[in-house]
């Protein structure tokens, strides 16, 4: 192994250690670039010559430590150490690791002590090339001295385990057994709607998801334009935890299958040798909610039950402080109420404290996400993009293929058929799941449905009768006719169990299931438990419903397959136990308010639309009256009426007031609840429901809302008081000011519907106070007016000062697309305004961002052209961004002032300011301000 080798391979591992502390995701190539250069600049010193001198068995293991995940680890810790400043803290604990890795891999007393000093010179010297070689911004000092602490502990506590192991025999025996259970575990991909329990190997169907970053929550099925797109790969390279968050369907638990067994296989480059844990939550609700075990307590549960693997003691805490093994956590909003789920989540973080050090992935839906969500400094989240047409298509062709009875020019037929006519269903199609039963359907009848309930009915028929015949197959069972009602009203017992169990004892779902049949058929107790026996046996083999989910000590545990089919066959039991509007109303609002419900409630709603006349017009209705009640807690409401909107096709009368409904929420908010002085937005402010209205792709509504939400606009923007937010509102439709990187679908076509009517006062009074108020504006509302950021709808419209600065002629052009506005007339007017609120000026307190980059904006010559008094006022009005200025950056015409006021330079600031030629008031107070103490 020679020194090009062995550089490369430190450098390679701190750059797998810095995904920790990475502020931007890095592609392959850019890794291998930065640890290129590195390793070109690691001082080989005595490395080399020690190295040279090693032979047999002590090279093989000196050169498998290097390139273990252990060493990784110790790496990763070395890093973060360097960019907190505690290197000197790190260095007996990382030392004390190296040399009892070396220990343990047979090094004699004789060398261990050289071997220890030549790996940690290694270690030093190649995470000083990496931080040289990295491109600014790249790593994340803050994060690194939040992370310090824990690692310091983490690396006292591997030191321990470390002195105790006395051979790492055992351990890699377990290593083994739990790679290959994974390996057979997780090797086939099982179909939703396919033959009964037909497995395929992934390559014979998968399809790889798109993952986009920075996008959370996003509407369902339009992922946004601007959103930064990468592959599980790039996720797993560049961040060490991470949560996978999507739509139901969208492929979450075969993701967690997919990654155990490619790690298990050594499939992904980089990550050999790790050993994956998978832990399903809904496997172990009840004891996440009733007992108080700790995390690592689980996964060895999951290593026991299905892998059949018991960890020898300690085993699985060496392979997580040692980055040995990457924890997936399945569906964590499988615990159900919101209480649960945030005393799951920290216990999540807790580990992660704990074992700062190892991979972590999660899976989770986004409905519900946001009210139990784990730290985004210790979890950043990816979402799992819908299907594009090249996926759908891919998907489609590869499904086509399994049937062995169709030759190739068949196959091809019917995948292009099938894309064609699913055309029409484009937003049910790119949910895999969905896509998946589609295709089973379509095999079969033929047929595209249009809305989901259609969709799960004839899966159910597909199931329960189609299926069956068409393979000669006779359904004998003398209660044939009540199979669909008990599976509805099992999922019914389940959807709504207090306990928040999503499977049960085998016993208890005879029971249940013999009570039901007993009521309905058979009247001989033993008859019923027998019909009870021989319905789970045959729900249990059909890939759509039941499964066996895990077992305790004494027998098997069911559920169904999927969540979407409990929510589908709950919803229906919903509609019919009690089918009227106003009684299933009574049971959804509760609910409603915690995103549980969600699923369950939009299917209800085309339910009922489909058996009653008016349906889903009724229950629109009452939950518009609710909104008109209540004063808080509407936002999961106002989302779910929004929903409907894209599922079902209500009167005229109902659309409008939907409209009406949800502008009034959104137009009545305080004003100054949208408006900071950073570029958050407000918590308080929630415009999902507006999103998801503006989002409605129903060819039966979009018109229609259309009409009905510039009606909306208009009437709240003439009706409400300029301190309520409908001029801004108004404002955002136009979209003139608010700049948004992807247009909501139905924003354009509103603004045009606006845009005939005259403006109201209120709208008028708000686009002058966004692109420059007047001083009566500034007079009533503060000079704050000029500093705060407008959020409507996640999109903002900046501080208008940034739109006042004097920039170059060429790229200035007044307020952001208002060339009407001259910057030196309105800076000029501003100046008596300005001079009486200097008390407030020097007080006001500013976030970095978005100032950080504003003086760089302004340009010398625009400067000099300016007004005296233009130029008082300006001044005046950036004292607050001068006094957060960071000194390392370039501000061009203020970079001497501030230079000279940060380093106490008085008489240099003084002399910037008389540069300036400012009005008496303006010069003497940016005097007084530089002399003054700090």
């Amino acid at each position: 192994m020679d020194m090009a080798t062995l550089s490369g391979l430190a450098t390679k591992a701190v750059i797998s250690g810095s995904a920790l502390v990475g502020r931007k995701l890095l592609t392959t190539h850019q890794r291998n670039k930065i640890a290129t250069e590195a390793a070109s600049v690691v001082v080989a010193g005595n490395t080399e010559r020690f190295v040279e001198h090693l032979e047999g068995r002590q090279l093989r293991s000196f050169k498998e430590f290097v390139q273990s995940a252990q060493f990784e680890s110790l790496v990763r810790q070395a890093m973060i150490a360097s960019l907190a400043a505690k290197k000197d803290e790190a260095h007996s604990s990382i030392r004390e690791q190296l040399r009892h890795g070396l220990r343990l891999r047979a090094f004699t007393e004789a060398d261990l002590l050289q071997a220890t000093d030549i790996l940690h010179e290694l270690v030093d010297a190649a995470v000083h090339a990496v931080r040289q070689s990295a491109t600014p911004g790249t790593l994340d000092t803050a994060l690194a001295v939040a992370m310090a602490g824990n690692v310091a502990i983490a690396g006292v506590r591997n030191s321990e385990l470390l002195r105790q192991i006395g051979s790492l025999d055992e351990i890699d025996r377990f290593v083994r057994a739990a790679r290959a259970a994974a390996k057979s575990g997780h090797a086939k991909l099982r179909l939703a709607a396919h033959d009964m329990n037909r497995h395929v190997d992934y390559s014979q169907l998968y399809v790889a998801p798109t993952f986009l970053l920075n996008s959370s929550f996003t509407r369902e099925g339009v992922p946004p334009s601007g959103a930064e797109r990468c592959s599980l790969t790039d996720a797993l390279y560049n961040k060490m935890r991470f949560v996978v968050l999507g739509d139901p369907g969208a492929g979450k638990s075969t993701l967690a299958g997919k990654l155990a067994h490619d790690l298990a296989t050594d499939k992904i480059a980089g990550l050999e040798g790790q050993v994956p844990i998978l832990l399903v939550v809904r496997a172990h609700t009840q004891s996440l909610r009733t007992d108080h075990q700790t995390l690592l307590h689980y996964l060895e549960a999951a290593c026991r039950r299905p892998g059949n693997v018991t960890p020898p003691q300690g085993s699985l805490e060496h392979l997580l402080l040692n980055g040995r093994a990457t924890v997936i956590i399945d569906g964590v909003d499988e615990l159900g109420e919101g209480a649960f789920r945030k005393s799951f989540v920290q216990l999540v973080e807790g580990f992660a404290h704990r074992y700062p050090l190892a991979r972590v992935v999660v899976t989770s839906r986004i409905v519900g996400y946001p009210e139990a969500s784990l730290d985004a400094e210790l979890f950043p989240t990816v979402n799992i993009a819908p299907f594009d047409e090249t996926q759908v298509a891919s998907y489609a062709s590869r499904w086509f293929r399994l049937n062995p009875s169709l030759n190739a020019e068949q196959r091809k037929q019917l995948t292009q058929s099938f894309m064609r006519e699913s055309a029409a269903a484009h937003d049910l199609r790119i949910n895999p799941l969905l896509l998946s039963l589609l295709c089973g359907l379509y095999s079969t009848v033929h047929y595209i449905p249009r809305n989901k309930p259609e969709i799960y009915e004839k899966c159910a028929e597909l199931l329960f009768e189609t299926w069956d015949r068409s393979r000669g197959i006779e359904v004998t069972h003398r209660y044939a006719a009540h199979i669909r009602p008990a599976v509805q009203r099992l999922a019914w017992r389940l959807f709504t169990d207090e306990r928040g169990r999503q499977a049960l004892p085998r016993s208890e779902i005879v029971g249940f299931l013999a009570e039901y049949m007993r009521a309905k058929r058979f009247e001989d107790p033993d008859e019923a438990s027998q019909a009870a026996t021989d319905f789970l046996d045959f729900c249990a083999g059909r890939a759509w419903v039941l499964t066996e989910v895990g077992s305790d000590a004494l027998q098997p545990r069911y559920g169904f397959v999927h969540r979407t089919f409990l929510e589908y066959f709950a919803a229906s039991q919903l509609v019919k136990q009690d089918p009227n509007p106003a009684g299933i109303w009574e049971r959804l609002e509760p609910r409603l308010r915690n995103g549980t419900w969600d699923v369950v409630g939009q299917l209800s709603v085309q339910i009922l639309d489909r058996n009653i006349e008016d349906g889903a017009d009724r229950i629109l209705q009452l939950a518009l009256d609710h909104l008109d009640r209540a004063v808080s807690n509407v936002d999961n409401h106002l989302s779910f009426v929004a929903q409907c909107m894209d599922n079902i096709a209500p009167d005229n009368a109902t659309v409008r007031g939907v409209a009406y409904g949800i502008l009034k929420k959104v137009c009545e908010v305080p004003a100054s609840a949208r408006r900071t002085t950073s570029m958050t937005v407000a918590r308080s402010v929630n415009d999902d429901s507006l999103s998801r209205l503006l989002s409605v792709n129903s060819p039966d509504n979009a018109d229609r809302l259309v009409r009905g939400i510039a009606e909306a606009v208009i009437h709240y923007a003439e009706e409400m008081p300029s301190s309520r937010s409908a001029g801004l509102v108004y404002q955002f439709f136009l979209g003139k000011l608010f700049k948004a990187t992807n247009p909501l679908p139905l924003q354009a076509r509103v603004a045009e519907e606006i845009e005939k009517y005259p403006v109201p006062e209120a709208a008028a009074l708000w686009r002058r106070r966004l692109v420059g108020p007047s001083v009566e504006d500034l007079a009533a509302g503060g000079l704050s007016l000029l500093y705060e950021t407008s959020h409507v709808c996640l999109t903002m419209r900046g501080p208008t000062l940034r739109f006042l600065l004097p920039r170059a002629p060429s790229d200035f052009a007044g307020a952001e697309g208002d060339p009407d506005v001259a910057a030196n007339a309105t800076l000029e007017s501003y100046y008596s305004q300005v001079v009486a609120g200097l008390h407030w000026l020097e007080r006001a307190e500013l976030s970095p961002h978005p100032w950080g980059y504003a003086l760089t904006l302004i340009d010398l010559t625009a400067f000099k052209s300016l007004s005296q008094r233009a130029r008082g006022s300006l001044l005046l009005l950036l004292l607050p961004v001068l006094r957060i200025a960071d000194a390392q950056r370039d501000h061009g015409l203020f970079n001497q002032f501030i230079s000279a006021v940060q380093g106490r330079y008085a008489e240099a600031a003084i002399e910037s300011v008389n540069s300036w030629a400012l009005p008496t008031e303006a010069h003497d107070f940016m005097v007084d301000w530089v002399r003054r103490p700090r």
